[in-house]
C-alpha cells in the first residue's frame, strides 16, 4: 500500500486525490531549493536550537521533566511542540534521504518524549516541571502541545514505518 500523508480516497466528497509520499520529488526551482536548504540548514540548525540549554530549552525541559526535581523549566509553554514538529519535519526528510543522522535524533528526541510520559499518559513539560496542577490555564497550552504530539507521532509512523512515537 502506497504512504499517503493524507488519505481521503475513499472521501466522496474531495476534489482532488492525494498522491502516495514517494511518486513526486523537487527537481529543480522554488520547492526543490526550499527542501535543500531544509535538508542542509533548517533540521540542523534547529536541533542545535533544541539542544541548546541557552536558547532552545527543549530538550533539557523534556529531560527535567522525566525525572522531577532534576532541574528549573526554562522558557515557554508551548515549546513541547517544537520538538514534536522538529519529529514531523524530520521524519518526511528521512523517508526522501534515509539519512542515518536525522534517524538517530529522532530516536533521541522520542525517547525523551517517552520517559516524559506520566504512567496515566499525561505529557507536557512545563507543568510537569514546576509541578503545576494539569489543565488549569488554557495558557500553558496542554492541548495545543499534544494535537502537535499526534500529528508528529501519525507523520512519523507513515514516513518511517516505526510506531515509536505512536506508542507515546
Amino acid at each position: 500500500a502506497a504512504d499517503y500523508i493524507v488519505d481521503h480516497r475513499q472521501s466522496p466528497h474531495a476534489q482532488l486525490r492525494p498522491l502516495p509520499f514517494d511518486a513526486v520529488q523537487w527537481t529543480d526551482g522554488f520547492w526543490s531549493d526550499r527542501f535543500k536548504q531544509v535538508c542542509e540548514v533548517s533540521l540542523d540548525e534547529s536541533w542545535r536550537l533544541l539542544a541548546d540549554p541557552a536558547a532552545g530549552h527543549v530538550l533539557d525541559n523534556f529531560r527535567f521533566a522525566a525525572r522531577p526535581g532534576s532541574g528549573t523549566y526554562t522558557g515557554t509553554p508551548w515549546q513541547d511542540e517544537w520538538l514534536y514538529k522538529w519529529i514531523e519535519a524530520a521524519a518526511c526528510v528521512w523517508r526522501t534521504t534515509r539519512d542515518p543522522e536525522i534517524e538517530r535524533r529522532m530516536s533521541e528526541g522520542i525517547a525523551l518524549i517517552a520517559a516524559a510520559q506520566q504512567p496515566d499518559g499525561y505529557l507536557s513539560t512545563m507543568p510537569l516541571v514546576t509541578r503545576q496542577p494539569r489543565f488549569q490555564d488554557a495558557q500553558d497550552h496542554e492541548i495545543y502541545n499534544m494535537s502537535h504530539l499526534l500529528t508528529a507521532g501519525v507523520i512519523h509512523y507513515r514516513m518511517t514505518g516505526q510506531d515509536t512515537l505512536l506508542a507515546v
